[in-house]
């Protein structure tokens, strides 16, 4: 009798109250009533003004109900005496009541929007969906999306728990997006209004911080490899500075391998690990380097986990064997510039600076001491 969408729901909620399959209506003046109601049959005030009609209309249920169970088909017939008045009396009894009847209900169920909604955004912040500086309104539009478009949006994770994680709660997505959505049609005001911001809002207030603080915990074990590569650029303070320092290493490793002193049994050669230097000042490597920063300088665990659900495994692992390879380079060049040094006296040099500097020291102090001799001598003159 009632289209559920013109109430603001996608379904058509129930007057039974759990298995006992009480009807949670609440009748005037009737011993029967419990204190738990859902629906009001009408107020004490309407009541009063409408008893005429109430008395009419359950009048006419009655008899409908009584001939229908004395029919031979016991079907809906109203060809007895005064069945189609009895008929409108019904028509217009339903008209007004179930609407009213259905409002009540949805309003009831939307109460619990907050929870269902939190359900959801608890699995928005598995998956690193929710930036800190997102408002209702943002939250909204990514609740909004399907699992299916969340998922084309995600770097492939670093962590084998990012993975996971991220599998479970796109698994759950849909189903908890349903819940709260078959509450609010799509063509109610819910969705432009108040009354979804509102409950986004009060699912925000009561978020955990600390869900998954263990899964990070573990996550940073695993990456801290990658947080010292990243410092590595802590002297870094822009995408310039980055890129003038990784183009300074990339131009000695070409200097390395035009001279012939790039080592040999190196992989990979100097013309690839020049190419892959130049490269990490493109594609999003100082972004990336930013975000590793951030992980180690928040102490907030979900702002640490939204960072490592932004981290590209791909990007990660070109900018780790990109620096494992620069390191390799360094350890070995270096190593063969000492041992070079100590092979043709240079190491003689550092000591000899330093025995002249001392000299010289010592005959500042007999300059100056000359002098104050010196002064003394004109003074008593």
């Amino acid at each position: 009798r009632v289209v559920a969408e013109w109430a603001g729901s996608t379904y058509r909620p129930t007057l039974w109250l759990g298995k006992s399959n009480f009807v949670a209506v609440e009748l005037p003046n009737a011993q029967g009533n419990r204190g738990v109601h859902v629906v009001k049959f009408i107020p004490q005030a309407e009541y009063d003004k409408r008893s005429v009609q109430l008395t009419d209309a359950a009048m006419a249920l009655a008899r409908f109900g009584y001939y229908r169970e004395n029919s031979l088909s016991k079907t809906e017939d109203w060809s007895y005496a005064d069945g189609k008045t009895d008929y409108l009396i019904i028509q217009s009894f339903c008209d007004r009541w179930v609407n009213y009847a259905l409002t009540e209900l949805v309003k009831h169920k939307r109460n619990d929007l907050p929870l269902l909604l939190s359900e959801q955004i608890a699995l928005a912040d598995a998956l690193g969906a929710i930036k800190t500086a997102d408002g209702s309104k943002e939250v909204l539009a990514r609740l909004l999306q399907n699992s299916k478009t969340l998922s084309v949006q995600f770097r492939s994770g670093i962590t084998k728990a990012i993975t996971e994680l991220r599998a479970e709660a796109l698994a759950k997505w849909d189903d908890a997006q349903d819940a709260w959505l078959s509450l609010v049609a799509l063509n109610d005001h819910a969705l432009e209004g108040d009354l979804l911001l509102s409950a986004i809002q009060k699912a925000l207030k009561k978020r955990s911080k600390n869900t998954h603080a263990a899964v990070v915990k573990k996550s940073l074990s695993e990456i801290r490899p990658i947080l010292d590569t990243a410092a590595l650029f802590a002297d870094c303070e822009n995408a310039d500075d980055f890129s003038e320092l990784v183009t300074g290493l990339a131009t000695l490793v070409k200097s390395l391998g035009d001279s012939g002193d790039y080592p040999a049994d190196i992989s990979p050669d100097s013309s690839t690990l020049t190419d892959s230097l130049n490269a990490l000042t493109e594609g999003g490597i100082w972004m990336t380097i930013l975000k590793l920063r951030g992980i180690n300088q928040s102490e907030d665990p979900l702002r640490q986990w939204q960072l490592l659900c932004e981290l590209d495994g791909v990007l990660i692992n070109r900018l780790m064997m990109t620096m494992q390879s620069w390191q390799q380079v360094h350890k070995r060049v270096l190593a063969n510039i000492t041992a070079y040094n100590h092979s043709h006296g240079g190491h003689q040099i550092s000591e000899f600076r330093t025995q002249i500097e001392s000299t010289l020291q010592e005959l500042h102090q007999v300059l100056d001491a000359m002098q104050s001799v010196a002064g003394e001598q004109y003074d008593n003159a």
